[in-house]
């Protein structure tokens, strides 16, 4: 959805925080932040598809291990500072390393795919990654992992997307345009982020004008108010189930498959309390592209 020409945007959504960008997490409120304030290597665009953004091209062997991506030279960092591709190697290295927490079980994801690649820049507009298996998902692991300053402070991460942070308090986040910004100057001026818990307050506050968009209005609205607008898209998060399959009796594969079978997937998308049917049941944990 394109953003009006404003000074101020004020977008109302269940939870508000300015988080770490290389903590990878399902969770769209945070990312929604992160990719107002970051830029990553490649995006996906309406239909699913991977489009350049940092990186302008790219090319890999035939044994899809070896990557050389080919970044834009034109990319400034918020403190004007000129993004490389030396910034672009340390922020994968960053969010691949030990020391990088998780959240909601995904910790050591990013490590699980990349663990022994070979990471590097060469001059300032080269990246090279060469992982120790073919990586034909490697550009789906890269949408994920935003590019930040390599000397920044990990408490102040520096990014170049098109809006910087200009303060931050709990449940509230303010963003300032970047002008500078290479893919042009956004439309509104500042951007605020609101947490309103409650969907049915969230609704009464745009109705009332107090907001610009609200994110996840109540389940049971079909037909919006007057001179509002309802857009639906479709996401790309995925929620799983664990189980231990190393004791327990859920390491008994009879046990799992009874589980499975006894799991009605069609009443849980359908309950009006987890996603009033606005979900789709998968056959593995990986989540299908809108229109395919």
């Amino acid at each position: 959805m394109p953003l009006t020409h404003t000074p101020i945007f004020t977008i109302l959504q269940p939870a508000v925080v300015l988080a770490d960008p290389h903590v990878l997490s399902d969770i769209r409120d945070r990312r929604s932040i992160i990719d107002a304030i970051y830029d990553a290597l490649v995006r996906r665009d309406d239909n699913g598809d991977y489009v350049p953004w940092l990186a302008k091209s790219w090319t890999v062997d035939s044994g899809g291990q070896h990557w050389r991506f080919s970044l834009r030279d034109d990319v400034l960092f918020h403190d004007n500072t000129r993004l490389t591709a030396r910034d672009a190697a340390n922020s994968l290295l960053r969010a691949i390393s030990p020391e990088m927490p998780g959240e909601l079980g995904t910790q050591g994801v990013l490590r699980s795919y990349l663990e022994g690649a070979e990471i590097s820049a060469t001059g300032d507009t080269i990246l090279n990654i060469s992982t120790a298996q073919p990586a034909a998902s490697l550009l789906d692991l890269l949408v994920d992992i935003p590019v930040v300053r390599s000397d920044a402070l990990p408490g102040a991460l520096t990014g170049s997307g098109p809006y910087r942070p200009v303060s931050h308090e709990p449940g509230k986040v303010v963003l300032q345009r970047f002008d500078p910004h290479w893919a042009g100057k956004p439309p509104a001026q500042q951007l605020v982020w609101q947490a309103i818990p409650d969907a049915h307050e969230r609704l009464a506050l745009l109705a009332q004008g107090k907001a610009d968009l609200v994110v996840d209005p109540p389940h049971s609205v079909v037909t919006p108010p007057p001179g509002i607008r309802l857009i639906s898209q479709k996401s790309y998060l995925c929620v799983i189930f664990l189980l231990n399959l190393f004791e327990g009796a859920t390491g008994d594969i009879r046990v799992r498959k009874a589980l499975n079978h006894a799991i009605d997937l069609a009443e849980i998308i359908r309950d009006p309390a987890i996603t009033a049917g606005q979900a789709d049941p998968l056959a593995g944990p990986l989540t299908r592209s809108p229109g395919r």
